[in-house]
């Protein structure tokens, strides 16, 4: 492995270990002080599910960036070879199977 490789994860995972405490703590005593404990401790259990709700839009998001590249105009004929290769390879294992 690259060392330039190894410190930039040691910089990205030290940075994680130190900015997602500070997210969580820094606005649940914000919240507690200024507005209540209920308040507090409700953005303490929402907080996972943030995260979970942030992760699966990023993973959605790339998904439809992804598949407009694939049918932008200027991939047409690859996804025209593209298809006529998926269809003989499927003629293919139908004649095989029977």
């Amino acid at each position: 492995m690259r060392v330039s490789f190894k410190e930039t994860v040691h910089i990205v995972a030290v940075s994680a270990l130190i900015t997602i405490p500070v997210c969580l703590i820094l606005p649940v005593i914000l919240l507690w002080v200024f507005v209540g404990f209920w308040w507090a401790l409700g953005y303490l259990v929402a907080f996972p599910m943030m995260f979970l709700l942030a992760w699966n839009y990023m993973r959605l998001f790339m998904k439809f960036v992804g598949t407009c590249n694939f049918i932008s105009p200027k991939n047409k004929k690859k996804i025209k070879a593209l298809r006529k290769l998926r269809y003989s390879i499927f003629s293919r294992l139908d004649s095989m199977i029977g």
